[in-house]
């Protein structure tokens, strides 16, 4: 939560600057992309997967019905070349949060998911003899104006 707090403010500024021409540009600002990049351990892959099939989705899905995320994504790196992550996680926003609203949405998120955050941070922790997180993008979608 706190690294899309973050990345948020930093992405909200370079939003703000590039609102502002806007109206002459080819494109409008999208939606946003959370993308994380995971190494699943050797022989964890289903261990993984069950925790995504359960755990995560279930968060996932409280987030969209709240209207916090558009939607999310699991993609598999089919060819991955040594070093490479072999998921990537992708979460769409439509908005970034504000600090007040990343503070309530923690509150609201911990207690549909009967969780507080140091615990929640803990399991997190664990998971590491299942996955190791690597890189993290925030990417912002630039939608296409028609042709004039």
């Amino acid at each position: 939560m706190m690294k899309l707090l973050t990345a948020g403010l930093v992405a909200a500024s370079i939003a703000f600057s590039t609102t502002a021409s806007a109206q002459d540009s080819a494109y409008t600002p999208g939606t946003y992309w959370d993308v994380q990049a995971v190494h699943v351990e050797n022989g964890q892959f289903e261990n993984y997967l069950d925790f995504m099939a359960d755990t995560y989705r279930r968060g996932q899905d409280f987030a969209r019905s709240s209207g916090w995320i558009s939607g999310f994504d699991i993609l598999v790196n089919v060819n991955a070349r040594e070093g490479e992550p072999d998921l990537y996680i992708i979460t769409r926003l439509p908005r970034l949060a504000t600090p007040e609203e990343s503070v309530e949405r923690e509150r609201l998120y911990n207690e549909h998911m009967s969780q507080t955050t140091r615990n929640a941070t803990q399991a997190s922790g664990q998971r590491v003899s299942m996955r190791r997180l690597g890189s993290n993008m925030l990417l912002q979608e630039l939608n296409l104006r028609a042709a004039r």
